[in-house]
């Protein structure tokens, strides 16, 4: 039979580690709510400034639109303009990835779903022109220790690292010029534009759930869906509003005083334009990764607390049983030592 002093200290132990875990689990809601109000403020302000986007390049054609981004630093245009933004058929488009995870552990399978996707990608990918920009200690160390040792052409740009709780435009900001300074380089090394820049993170869903996306961001494609889910979005604003609303709206918005001029023109406005999309994106996708790391921060340290309860019950009956025995069995020699 087990010793009752070592199951005692075992389960004041538990005991002692489910505390841990309530408290890291209350801290967590607490900076989960605080980083989602955020999250939902940036998606907002982002929605209305594709809307505004799209009011000034609403005037302009595709090959417009591509022709007066075609100097931008960070453009990488469409496949169908060639000509327009400088890429070469026959080569490869180096790729920069920046992969978004968490600075510390305890946050369930979080940093695992990232990297099963990065390795994922890479081995699909048959581009050997693929160099990484790291956002947290875990995918600084994942890429350092695994990748190049699989994948011997990766190369680590930068590791960004101990961001704030709470992600602030600052952050986005610094991790955008340091990104510029790399097309610079590229531009003034190769003399052409022909780089991609992919974001790799967890998307918040809900509490509950969270999706690993990779998307491009410095592209037409990237741009016209980001603006097209936005005006989806306004659409089913409007349609949830009363019938009085919606005619003091369409007073508001009349063709006549929905005109809007601007200046400069809007050929001059788009470069201006797009590189603030980018640092939105950039900005809102800090901004996911960490309400998702939150997510699952909190649920990891439920299950522990929950699992800690369990243990702490079937410890208690293994106790119970033994102090039951260890009785039973005085009582049996106190008998025994009276009948002889």
């Amino acid at each position: 039979m087990p010793n009752q002093r070592a199951i005692k200290e075992r389960i004041e132990g538990i005991k002692g580690t489910q505390k841990v875990t309530k408290a890291m689990k209350l801290i967590a809601t607490i900076k989960l709510k605080q980083v989602q109000t955020l999250l939902n403020s940036a998606k907002a302000y982002q929605r209305e400034f594709l809307l505004l986007f799209l009011e000034i390049a609403s005037g302009l054609t595709e090959k417009r639109i591509q022709t007066s981004l075609a100097k931008e630093l960070f453009w990488e245009g469409r496949a169908s303009f060639p000509a327009v933004s400088g890429h070469r058929k026959d080569s490869k488009k180096k790729e920069i990835l920046l992969v978004l995870s968490s600075d510390r552990g305890l946050c369930g399978a979080y940093n695992l779903q990232i990297f099963k996707a990065l390795e994922n990608y890479l081995e699909k990918s048959s581009n050997q022109r693929i160099e990484l920009v790291t956002v947290g200690k875990k995918a600084q160390k994942f890429a350092s220790t695994y990748l190049q040792k699989k994948y011997s052409y990766l190369k680590i740009l930068k590791s960004f690292s101990q961001l704030p709780a709470n992600p602030k435009i600052s952050e986005a900001r610094e991790i955008f010029e340091y990104l510029e300074k790399v097309f610079r380089s590229f531009q003034a090394e190769e003399g052409q534009k022909n780089l991609k820049l992919k974001i790799i993170f967890s998307s918040f869903q809900s509490r509950l759930s969270s999706k690993v996306e990779i998307k491009q961001i410095n592209s037409l494609d990237s741009l016209l869906e980001k603006i097209g889910a936005a005006k989806n979005l306004e659409k089913e604003k409007l349609k949830k509003l009363e019938e009085r609303e919606k005619r003091e709206i369409r007073e508001i918005i009349s063709p006549e005083s929905s005109l809007l001029l601007f200046e400069p023109s809007p050929e001059k406005l788009l470069p201006q334009f797009f590189r603030k999309f980018l640092l939105e994106e950039i900005f809102c996708s800090l901004l996911s990764a960490k309400t998702s790391e939150l997510s699952y921060r909190v649920n990891s340290m439920t299950n522990a607390t929950e699992n800690a309860e369990e243990l702490i019950k079937e410890l208690t009956v293994t106790y119970n049983k033994a102090r039951q025995s260890s009785i039973t069995q005085e009582i049996i020699e106190i008998v025994s030592g009276s009948e002889s």
